[in-house]
């Protein structure tokens, strides 16, 4: 086999029902459905996209990022401005030591009596005093370090204000309903409807994930086409998370899941969570946004339909 051939067939779904008897002689966990299946009723099984450790570690981990480097900013620059300070003091009174308290009032060096009044009589070097006469001072490219004090500073405030936003405004997406009473696979992001066939259904798993390709309407025509004909059809591949990591999952959990679905389909509620009108997990996800189905699903959900018919037969061959 040559390498093209290789990486083909490492990207290539495998369809579910080749593995179906296998599935249904899986053992269950008729405790609780593994994750991230998240409900069983009569006619659905619900699987959700858990992205939780994104939102409860990696936007509190950017926020106190931000947060740090604005603490290094901040201390720098205190620092700057308390060193100038005790240099130009330090200066003053080693000029009184030696020639007197009243050195700078009779002195005529320019230089020297600027130095002077940098500071004031009280040497005390205001905060107002250090931004014009030594940090944005033009002598001293004072105007080069104002813009890279504005960048910084809109830098800090943009992130720390990114970080903040996406943390309350993280929305809780769509699961992956597998309907038993309609024999479909679906879902949707931002508007749009994904689905398949559930005696179609494929899947993919690698150590990111277990892939589940679902069809969608395009959102851009193919290069060189002026439109988007009624008979195409784009794929979404929507990831199965055990463990919630987006770069390491358990590969040996795929199985349980690939098993729960099959013996739903097949056996419905009763086999997989028995003497339980229904179950439903008790996780919490503290989420406030959620992905609203759409107004036109139903309409969404049959040209999806049709456009995965017109190309079932192409795609089916792929997959030999």
């Amino acid at each position: 086999m040559d390498i093209k051939q290789h990486l083909m067939d490492m990207v290539k779904p495998n369809l579910l029902n080749d593995i179906r008897s296998n599935l249904l002689k899986f053992k269950l966990n008729f405790k609780s459905p593994p994750s991230p299946i998240i409900e069983v009723n009569d006619t659905e099984l619900k699987i959700e996209l858990d992205r939780l450790l994104i939102r409860h570690w990696g936007l509190p981990a950017l926020f106190l990022t931000f947060i740090f480097l604005g603490y290094n900013y901040t201390n720098d620059f205190y620092e700057n401005w308390k060193s100038s300070e005790r240099g130009t003091v330090s200066f003053i009174e080693y000029r009184k030591k030696k020639y007197g308290d009243d050195y700078f009032k009779k002195t005529t060096d320019e230089v020297l009596i600027n130095w002077h009044n940098k500071i004031g009589d009280d040497l005390v070097l205001s905060f107002e005093e250090y931004l014009n006469n030594y940090r944005y001072d033009p002598e001293r490219r004072g105007g080069s370090e104002l813009g890279f004090d504005i960048f910084r500073i809109s830098f800090l405030l943009l992130g720390l204000f990114v970080s903040i936003y996406f943390f309350i405004r993280f929305k809780r997406l769509a699961p992956l309903v597998i309907d038993r009473e309609k024999n479909l696979l679906y879902t949707w992001r931002g508007g749009r409807v994904l689905a398949q066939r559930y005696d179609d259904m494929q899947y993919l798993g690698n150590i990111q994930g277990l892939f589940v390709p679902l069809g969608v309407m395009p959102n851009r025509r193919r290069w060189g086409e002026k439109s988007i004909f009624k008979d195409t059809v784009a794929w979404y591949p929507f990831r199965i998370m055990p463990d919630g990591n987006l770069y390491v999952n358990d590969m040996e959990k795929y199985e349980a899941i690939l098993a729960y679905i099959t013996q739903f389909m097949e056996y419905g509620r009763d086999h997989v969570v028995p003497n339980q009108t229904n179950w439903q997990s008790t996780k919490k996800d503290y989420l406030f946004y959620e992905d609203k189905k759409p107004d036109d699903f139903d309409e969404q959900l049959k040209d999806v339909l049709y456009r995965l018919e017109c190309n079932r037969e192409a795609w089916m061959k792929d997959l030999k």
